[in-house]
């Protein structure tokens, strides 16, 4: 599914303009974040909207996130809503968020990072996935993913994100709470 794409230099082109950037946050925030309260929104949105001030310079991590809350929020409405607020049909244009979700998350080399972001990403993207068995496989490489970050490494990656930013701490231990709960 996502091995052996050719990553871009920028995946500009396949963002939507930065006013249906904030229509989809909007969305993700009251139809998708209720029930999958995977992200720390007060931490990430200041990020969405900086992010969306320059894309062409956005970090490969907050992009991938980014491509992944296009794509859950585009499965959260109907056809025809996506018809009126954007302007494209929904296949269309689901189809090509998807497709920036690909290579943003491979361009993130999502198999061999610790970010925190790249692995919400994944998730999210496999969330809205509509592959069932591609969301079988990689569902399980996300469990045996978080296992590998058991609470010894995750607090001593807590510790390092504390010295450098307090702040940090907070969003970390709040995702392996919840990435805990999904394995057992």
């Amino acid at each position: 599914m996502l091995m052996g794409l050719a990553t871009r230099e920028s995946l500009t082109e396949l963002h939507p303009n930065p006013l249906h950037i904030f229509k989809l946050w909007q969305t993700f925030l009251e139809n998708v974040n209720p029930l999958i309260k995977i992200v720390h929104t007060p931490t990430l949105q200041p990020q969405i909207l900086e992010a969306t001030g320059d894309l062409p310079r956005v970090k490969k991590e907050i992009e991938a996130l980014m491509f992944a809350i296009y794509c859950i929020a585009l499965v959260s409405l109907q056809a025809d809503e996506v018809e009126r607020s954007f302007g494209e049909s929904k296949k269309k244009l689901l189809s090509r968020c998807r497709q920036g979700a690909q290579l943003a998350l491979s361009k993130a080399s999502f198999l061999r990072t610790s970010n925190l972001m790249v692995l919400q990403a994944l998730i999210l993207y496999l969330v809205s996935s509509y592959l069932q068995r591609c969301e079988l496989v990689l569902t399980d490489l996300v469990v045996v993913y978080a296992y590998i970050l058991r609470p010894t490494h995750y607090l001593d990656y807590e510790r390092r994100c504390l010295a450098n930013c307090p702040e940090n701490g907070y969003p970390s231990r709040w995702f392996w709470i919840r990435t805990k709960r999904v394995r057992n």
